[in-house]
């Protein structure tokens, strides 16, 4: 008799889940849309970080020489 509450808790307790997965199209296309985005956000902060420090250096450089 007890096994029978405990079925029927789980079976009015028990929530509609949906299948999540990823179609296979969405998935090539989301890759071909972000994977280039993540490239030139990687890129453009390569040439930030590479003009940052070229400017400090020939700050300091112009310090030194005076």
């Amino acid at each position: 008799m007890p096994y029978s509450w405990l079925i029927a808790i789980a079976l009015l307790s028990a929530s509609p889940q949906a299948a999540a997965y990823i179609d296979p199209n969405i998935g090539g296309w989301l890759y071909q849309l972000l994977f280039p985005l993540l490239i030139a956000i990687a890129g453009a902060w390569a040439v930030l970080r590479h003009k940052i420090s070229e400017f400090f250096s020939s700050f300091a450089k112009r310090l030194r020489g005076k």
